[in-house]
């Protein structure tokens, strides 16, 4: 099991999301798990905002498909 959750720490953020369809948008809400990540800088990034452990933004889906279609590699 330690092993496991090496793994998981090295390879991934502490960061947990739920996302919202609402018509022509996403709205993204983000949440970390820990004091050392900043969700809010992300939601900054994408015109939103919140404090350090729990934020959201809202991004169009049009904007959202073009970002996945050049990241999708």
């Amino acid at each position: 099991m330690v092993v496991i959750l090496e793994y998981i720490n090295d390879y991934f953020r502490p960061i947990g999301a739920v996302i919202y369809s609402c018509r022509n948008n996403l709205k993204m809400c983000l949440r970390s798990t820990n004091s050392a990540t900043d969700t809010s800088e992300i939601a900054k990034a994408y015109g939103g905002g919140g404090s350090q452990n729990s934020s959201s933004f809202i991004i169009r889906m049009d904007e959202y498909n073009q970002w996945h279609l050049a990241n999708a590699s």
